[in-house]
């Protein structure tokens, strides 16, 4: 194969009857490969630059969460293996998607034998606007029967399979089980004892000093930060770097529509809203771009996406931080009795 037919097979066929994308698993395969290298190798290296990985297990609980990010990776394996046996090569495909990425990425930010917890926070940070606009597409469906953002309207597509709705489900406990995570890593001690978080300029999170005496009191070496401590700045620069990655090498190589052997018909992929505004989301303002040229509608999918995605981040570590105060108001008045 000549250079020049070896760069035009890996790019994407507009013909969603190419068989490179249905027929045979090494164009998938090479694709879901690249975006989880590329993804994993920029986030270690530009995360570990910015930021040392922590190596206290003392304080970060290592080896509890690298159990359950063994288990996140049984899942996620389990995830791919199912969907591939369920619908073939074009399954391949669905795993640049940003929330799978993220479960990637934050299954070597536990796992690893240094624990990075910016890398996790960046795996929160990339798909987090996803995620609560499935909450409330999950809500609104619950309780009217329609989806309000549309977000997770492929669950009611007749083509979407059993599996493929089951396998879904991560998007209702992906986020919890991040922020559980961070919300332990913000501070250095112990959850059990640790006293109330704030998050600073910096965009990390410390410890506010509790006006306790006797038991209650804490030392002050108790609220000493590590390096490998969670930074949100740190894991938001990483999540733009993931989304670049995401977005670009989504939109060269996974189809806009692909034959389905199983379903007998063309499956609508768009992977990481590459191509155009999900299809289901009914709001026109979004949809403005729609088939202009990549070199436009690249950019400023990224640009929309960071201005969706931040604002969120942000809210939700507010969030967390609100709750590591009130548990931590809790203790300390228990420990005073």
């Amino acid at each position: 194969m000549s250079l020049s037919k070896m760069v035009t097979w890996i790019f994407a066929s507009k013909d969603p009857m190419a068989e490179k994308h249905w027929k045979t698993w090494s164009h998938a395969l090479l694709t879901m490969g690249a975006v989880w290298s590329a993804s994993a190798g920029i986030a270690l290296l530009a995360g570990d630059s910015m930021q040392a990985p922590s190596d206290d297990e003392a304080i970060v609980r290592a080896s509890v969460w690298r159990k359950r990010g063994m288990m996140l990776g049984a899942y996620l394996a389990t995830l791919v293996a199912a969907r591939a046996r369920d619908n073939g090569p074009i399954a391949l495909y669905e795993f640049p998607w940003a929330c799978n990425v993220s479960m990637m990425l934050t299954v070597l930010g536990l796992v690893l034998p240094k624990q990075r917890p910016n890398l996790v926070g960046a795996a929160m940070a990339s798909c987090c606007a996803d995620q609560v606009f499935w909450y409330v597409d999950f809500l609104s469906y619950a309780l009217t029967g329609k989806f309000v953002v549309g977000v997770a309207g492929y669950m009611v597509w007749p083509q979407t399979s059993l599996v493929t709705k089951l396998t879904s489900l991560h998007h209702l406990w992906f986020i919890p089980f991040i922020a559980a995570y961070i919300s332990e890593q913000s501070g250095t001690v112990p959850p059990a004892t640790a006293p109330p978080l704030l998050l600073t300029k910096e965009g990390g999170a410390v410890a506010k000093p509790e006006r306790a005496s006797g038991p209650a009191a804490l030392p002050a070496t108790a609220v000493a930060r590590t390096p490998g401590a969670f930074n949100a700045k740190t894991s938001y620069t990483l999540s733009m770097c993931g989304v670049v990655v995401c977005s670009i090498l989504s939109r060269i190589m996974t189809p806009y529509e692909v034959w389905s052997p199983k379903l007998q018909a063309i499956k609508y992929m768009n992977v990481n809203l590459s191509y155009e505004m999900w299809r289901d989301v009914k709001l026109k303002l979004l949809h403005v771009l729609d088939g202009v040229h990549p070199i436009i509608f690249t950019p400023a999918l990224l640009v929309f996406y960071n201005f969706i995605n931040g604002p969120i981040y942000v809210a939700l570590l507010a969030g967390l931080a609100a709750l590591r105060r009130r548990a931590g108001s809790r203790l300390s008045r228990k420990l005073a009795f």
